[in-house]
C-alpha cells in the first residue's frame, strides 16, 4: 500500500478545525465521532470515521467545513 502524499493531518477537535494546516487548498477530509479524544492522534481509518468528503472549491477545505 502506498502512503498518502501529502498525508492526512493528525485528528483535531471540530472546534479546532480552523487551525489545521493547508485549509486553503482543495483536498479530502474525514470526520469521526468518537467516544475518546482523538485530537493529536495520527490519522487512521478508524471505525469512528462517519464521513469522508472532498472539495476542489476555490476556498479549499476550510470553506467546505464552514457549511
Amino acid at each position: 500500500m502506498t502512503s498518502l502524499d501529502p498525508p492526512f493531518s493528525n485528528w483535531a477537535r471540530w472546534s479546532a478545525r480552523d487551525r489545521l494546516d493547508r485549509l486553503k487548498m482543495p483536498g479530502v477530509y474525514a470526520i469521526a465521532i468518537a467516544d475518546s479524544d482523538l485530537s493529536g492522534v495520527p490519522f487512521s481509518w478508524a471505525r469512528s470515521v462517519c464521513y469522508v468528503g472532498m472539495t476542489n472549491a476555490a476556498g479549499g477545505v476550510k470553506s467546505r467545513l464552514k457549511k
